[in-house]
C-alpha cells in the first residue's frame, strides 16, 4: 500500500473579523464549522488557537490539500497580517484525526480562575509550542514570536 506524504503548515495572523465581540464569535463558529467539514473532505488535521486578536493554526496532511487551503485561507480578508511560520514534510501526524481543534483564550474567564487551566488548551498551546520552536529546521526568530502569542 503506498503511503501519501504528510506536510504541516503553520501560520500567524490578525483577526480582522469586523463586527461587536459577540458577532466575531458567531462568525468565527461559522469559520470553524465550515473548515471541520473541509478539512475532512481534504484530509486535513490540526488545531486553530486565537488568542485575543492574533490567530495561530496548524494544519497537516496531503500536499494538494494544504496547498489549497492554504490559498484559501491567505487570501482571506478576515486576516491580516498573514505570515506563514513553516511548510514542511512530516513523518506523521501530531493532531490525530482532529479536523480542527479550535481553542480561544478568554482573558475575562482566564482572570477568574487564574488557578485552574484548561487543560485541553494547555494540551494543545504546548503542543504549538514545541511545533513552532523545535521545527525540523531549528529555532526562527518569527517562530519564537509566534509561541509567544500562545503563552497562556
Amino acid at each position: 500500500m503506498t503511503q501519501i506524504a504528510l506536510f504541516r503548515l503553520i501560520y500567524r495572523s490578525t483577526v480582522a473579523i469586523p463586527g461587536t465581540p459577540d458577532q466575531v464569535d458567531q462568525e468565527l463558529a461559522r469559520i470553524v464549522e465550515r473548515s471541520r467539514r473541509r478539512n475532512a473532505e481534504a484530509t486535513l488535521t490540526g488545531a486553530l488557537v486565537r488568542s485575543g486578536g492574533t490567530f495561530i493554526q496548524v494544519l497537516e496532511g496531503p500536499l494538494a490539500g494544504l496547498e489549497e487551503t492554504y490559498d484559501r485561507i491567505s487570501g482571506d480578508l478576515r486576516h491580516s497580517e498573514f505570515e506563514l511560520i513553516e511548510f514542511v514534510p512530516v513523518a506523521e501526524r501530531c493532531f490525530g484525526s482532529w479536523e480542527l481543534a479550535y481553542l480561544a483564550e478568554d482573558p475575562i474567564e482566564r482572570s477568574r480562575h487564574p488557578a485552574a487551566p484548561d487543560p485541553a488548551l494547555e494540551s494543545i498551546a504546548a503542543q504549538i509550542r514545541r511545533l513552532i520552536a523545535n521545527g525540523p529546521r531549528g529555532p526562527r526568530r518569527a517562530e519564537h514570536e509566534a509561541a509567544d502569542a500562545l503563552a497562556v
